[in-house]
């Protein structure tokens, strides 16, 4: 049988899983992790916790409630800081 994602090399099949992408399919879908995952179906929540880890920086808003800066913002931007607030609201930190 095929691999259903690729369609060249040789699926894997998997005795809970059944039919699973081939092991170049699985590296490619992985490489980012560094390390191939035991299941490739199984993988997929780690994958998207990975990425929402990784992301998670870029939802920080520059202001806290009552419009004062807000410091994780700080730190995680220090180049955009400098747009956002004045040499004044950055010394109060």
């Amino acid at each position: 049988m095929k691999c259903p994602k690729c369609r060249k090399n040789e699926a894997q099949i998997h005795t809970d899983y059944g039919v699973i992408p081939c092991i170049d399919c699985q590296d490619i879908a992985t490489t980012h992790l560094g390390e191939r995952p035991e299941f490739y179906s199984a993988s997929k929540s780690d994958r998207i916790a990975l990425d929402r880890d990784r992301t998670s920086r870029d939802t920080i808003q520059p202001y806290g409630k009552g419009g004062s800066p807000n410091p994780d913002f700080i730190k995680a931007f220090p180049a955009h800081a400098k747009i956002y607030f004045t040499k004044d609201q950055l010394k109060n930190i």
